[in-house]
This record gives C-alpha cells, sequence and structure tokens, in this order.
C-alpha cells in the first residue's frame, strides 16, 4: 500500500507538471491526448526503472497539500469553468512554511519538526489544533484547507507511507513552491490591474 500510494502521488505530480509545461488547457479537445501521452511517459523504462520510479526517487513521498493542489489543477484542465486552489490553502501553506523550516533549520532552540511524531508529549495539542483548524475551515467553506488536514492526519495515521510524521503527510517543499509562485503571480496581476486603471482614472 506504501509504495503504491507513494507512485500515485507521484504520478500526479508529473501529470500536473506535463499539463503546465505543456499548457494543456489551450489544447480544447484535444487535451485527452495528454492523459494518454502522460501514461505512456510514467511506464517508460529506463534501466531497469520505470519513469515513474525515477521521479519518486526525486521527488520523495508527497504531501496530501501537494496531492490536492495537483489534482485540483487537472481538475480545472477537464472542467475550466471549476474553481482552482483557494487562497486560504495557498496562505496556509506559505505562511506555515515560511515559520516552520527556518525552525527547523536550527535558528531556533524548538524545532517544530518534531511535532509529528507521536512520541512527542506535545502531538495531541498538535493534532488536535489541527483538527480544530480544519473544523474552522470546513464551516468558512475553505473545503480544500479542511480536506489537506483531514487528508494528512488520515494518512497518517494509516500509515500510507514509510514516515510517521505528520508533517511529511500535511505539506512539503513542492507545495510551499507552487503556493509561493501562484500567490506572487497573483500579486503581480493585481498590481497590474491596479497601475492600468490608476492610469486611466488619470487620464
Amino acid at each position: 500500500m506504501t509504495t503504491l500510494f507513494a507512485l500515485f502521488s507521484c504520478s500526479l505530480f508529473f501529470m500536473a507538471l506535463f499539463f503546465a509545461v505543456f499548457q494543456v488547457k489551450r489544447w480544447s479537445r484535444y487535451w485527452p491526448l495528454a492523459y494518454v501521452a502522460v501514461a505512456i511517459l510514467l511506464v517508460l523504462p529506463l534501466d531497469h526503472w520505470l519513469l515513474i520510479e525515477f521521479v519518486r526517487g526525486y521527488t520523495s513521498d508527497l504531501s496530501m497539500a501537494t496531492v490536492v493542489i495537483c489534482a485540483v489543477y487537472l481538475w480545472g484542465v477537464v472542467r475550466p469553468q471549476s474553481k482552482g486552489v483557494q487562497l486560504s490553502l495557498k496562505w496556509f501553506v506559505v505562511l506555515v512554511s515560511l515559520v516552520m523550516l527556518p525552525m527547523s533549520l536550527g535558528l531556533t532552540q524548538f524545532d517544530p519538526f518534531t511535532l509529528g511524531y507521536a512520541s512527542n508529549r506535545f502531538y495531541v495539542y498538535f493534532l488536535l489544533a489541527l483538527a480544530l483548524i480544519s473544523l474552522l475551515a470546513w464551516f468558512k467553506g475553505q473545503s480544500q484547507l479542511a480536506l489537506v488536514i483531514a487528508l494528512a492526519i488520515l494518512a497518517n495515521g494509516l500509515n500510507v507511507y514509510e514516515s510517521q510524521n505528520l508533517w511529511v503527510y500535511l505539506m512539503d517543499p513542492i507545495a510551499f513552491i507552487m503556493c509561493g509562485i501562484s500567490l506572487i503571480t497573483q500579486g503581480l496581476v493585481v498590481l497590474k490591474n491596479r497601475i492600468k486603471l490608476k492610469g486611466a482614472v488619470n487620464v
């Protein structure tokens, strides 16, 4: 089960990356061909290994944040009218990562990464805090954030990966990079529109 889920999540990420690089959204009615192309690429043999196994070797096990973000993006290719990744999920991943990563690298005496282990005495409080955030997000209509946290807790409980740390299931650097780039891009678009609007008003 561990290997199967890991390969599934890596396949989802590779597919989303392929779709983004080759702009499959612009393929119009030919977008199903992209799925065929990715399926063929994933099972290509490379020196006694499949390409998907190489992908897993580079990305390691992907968090539920990355899985959900990739799934939402791929669904948007099939259903362009559907909503994209919600801002709450992006900000959650970015802000938590910006706080946690420096602390985990030794900038403080406290390492928040250890909270993810069940052996940590504060693990229960960490789990309850995440569950509370998930419930609040759900009631506020932020279903994607609630889903990511719920899936992370569930996957950790079922040990779908070899890691026993809840943080591994919750988010990873790939999710941080994707959300960070998306927020920066959205911010630049908003800034550009404001500049245009201001110029139009001055004219």
